[in-house]
């Protein structure tokens, strides 16, 4: 049925007029595909030109956002509603001025389409043009606006698409400081690295809680460059992030972002600073075997003494690769997914900086015994060869040993039954 609206055929598509499948009607189809002679002959055989999709999209919308002008044509002289929209307020002409196609643009305004129309958020086809870079349809639009949106909306929009030039010309004609403000969050938060060391260089006086906003949007979103120039300006590296902890406790979270973190503590971030569940972002680090990391915060402060509410410090944090510490229930990273050899790394650089090996937490617990349970074989081989004592017993009696053997961590039990044999 489909395939006849694609191949014209005058005869079946009388027959199966508005008989689409998957919701769509033959005409919609022949919209969507671009058959402007199918089309043309629908709308001679009664076809309703004000057909929408399940979606809610108008055939006009769809043809103008195809750029086809021969249908938008047929479809307006078939009696379609030229500012018709969907369900979000999108009209055809904002779907050609988005794609910067001008002659559909133009035949659409001839035909009298509102200029001045908004979709739910505001934004009118001047607007959609900008924020795409067709900076002579959006002129062309802007010139022909009666009642001009809003200059923060439309500063927002390019700042957020990233459109450079369009973006200095509109802050060119003078706005209000906020609205640069804004731009410069909006900038830093999708990550628009040139815009932004422009903002900056061109708008000397911004206020440092703009830029600690702006810092924090770039920072939740990984781009490193951009944290890295606001830094230099000034923001301050301890600004509390999305997630409610130092930005230096959430980028060492994420792992992956070694050179945000180094960046926060050359430009002054607390190493000692704790996020929300209490923990550090040296038990961070450590529970994540970045060995990395968790030199460069020593070196920058970090105490590697400091334990969490149940007593656990930066060692048992590595033993174990804890994931989660929001409450008493211990999460582990499967043994099989954690990178127990950057772990067993982090705890011989804990242990090199003074860390008590052999230190307990609130339950009597070692880091041992946490490496034990949680199956991390090359941690605890390394914590035995850095002299951990496999004989020590936690305030429920149990010994290393013996929360393998609960676990059933066999290469585990192995080798500590080996060591404490030596040892006995």
């Amino acid at each position: 049925m489909m395939n006849s609206a694609r191949r014209s055929d005058w005869d079946i598509l009388r027959i199966l007029l508005n008989k689409g499948k998957s919701g769509k009607s033959v005409l919609m189809e022949a919209v969507w595909f671009g058959r402007g002679k199918a089309v043309k002959k629908l709308i001679r055989a009664g076809a309703n030109a004000n057909e929408q999709d399940p979606s809610g999209m108008t055939a006009l919308i769809v043809a103008a956002m195809n750029g086809d002008r021969f249908i938008v044509k047929q479809l307006i002289a078939g009696g379609a509603e030229v500012n018709g929209h969907n369900a979000s307020g999108w009209t055809a002409l904002m779907a050609a001025a988005s794609r910067g196609y001008q002659d559909v643009v133009t035949e659409l305004i001839d035909c009298g389409a509102d200029v001045d129309a908004t979709n739910d958020c505001g934004m009118n086809a001047a607007v959609f043009a900008a924020s795409q870079g067709h900076e002579q349809l959006f002129e062309m639009l802007d010139s022909l606006s009666k009642t001009k949106v809003c200059v923060r909306t439309l500063v927002d929009s390019v700042s957020r698409h990233g459109q450079k030039d369009i973006l200095f010309k509109l802050l060119d004609r003078g706005v209000d400081a906020s609205v640069v403000e804004d731009a410069l969050v909006v900038v830093a938060e999708n990550g628009h690295y040139d815009i932004l060391v422009e903002l900056l260089s061109r708008y000397l006086s911004m206020s440092r809680t703009v830029m600690n906003e702006a810092l924090k949007e770039a920072a939740g979103c990984g781009h490193t460059d951009c944290v890295f120039a606001l830094l230099e300006r000034g923001s301050d590296a301890n600004t509390v992030g999305n997630f409610g902890s130092p930005l230096l406790m959430e980028a060492v979270e994420w792992n992956h972002l070694k050179t945000m973190v180094m960046d926060l503590l050359r430009f002054g971030a607390d190493a000692n600073l704790r996020g929300k569940d209490g923990r550090t972002a040296l038990m961070v680090a450590a529970a994540n075997g970045s060995a990395e990391i968790v030199t460069e915060l020593l070196k920058y402060g970090a105490n590697v003494d400091d334990v969490e509410k149940y007593g656990r410090n930066a060692l048992m944090y590595a033993a174990a690769a804890i994931e989660a510490n929001v409450d008493n229930n211990v999460d582990f990273l499967d043994e099989n997914q954690a990178d127990m050899l950057g772990n067993a790394q982090s705890a011989q650089v804990l242990v090199e900086h003074g860390i008590n090996i052999d230190a307990t937490d609130f339950q009597g617990r070692t880091a041992l015994m946490w490496a034990a349970e949680s199956g991390m074989l090359s941690v605890v081989q390394r914590l035995i060869a850095l002299k951990a004592d496999v004989h020590i017993r936690d305030l429920t009696g149990n010994t290393a040993l013996t929360h393998a053997i609960k676990q059933k961590k066999t290469e585990v039990i192995q080798i500590l039954t080996a060591t404490e044999s030596c040892k006995g």
